[in-house]
């Protein structure tokens, strides 16, 4: 018999940090963050967290980049999606090499 557990949920932990500082569980009602989870917030010490720091690119730079890479994957695709559809016209197969 297999018992049902919902999801574990995430939550950012900026939220888990607002919560600690201001010692209030309902800061987030929107969120509907189990009463469990927020007392075992405020039970423990804050968590380290470890996170890149803040990129000094703007969103239109990056889109540029984005743009860039994927015009740039878009030909060895297409050569290796060739390749595929030849080897399956010409009846080639790993699991049965030409006599």
């Amino acid at each position: 018999m297999q018992l049902h557990q919902s999801p574990r949920r995430a939550y950012d932990h900026r939220i888990r940090e607002h919560i600690c500082r201001t010692r209030n569980p309902n800061l987030f009602p929107e969120l509907r963050i189990p009463r469990s989870t927020t007392t075992s917030w405020l039970r423990r010490p804050l968590p380290v967290v470890v996170s890149c720091p803040p990129q000094l690119e703007d969103v239109t730079v990056l889109r540029e980049r984005i743009h860039l890479l994927e015009t740039r994957v878009r030909t060895p695709a297409a050569v290796l999606s060739l390749q595929r559809a030849l080897l399956q016209v010409s009846g080639f197969s790993l699991e049965h090499p030409p006599a």
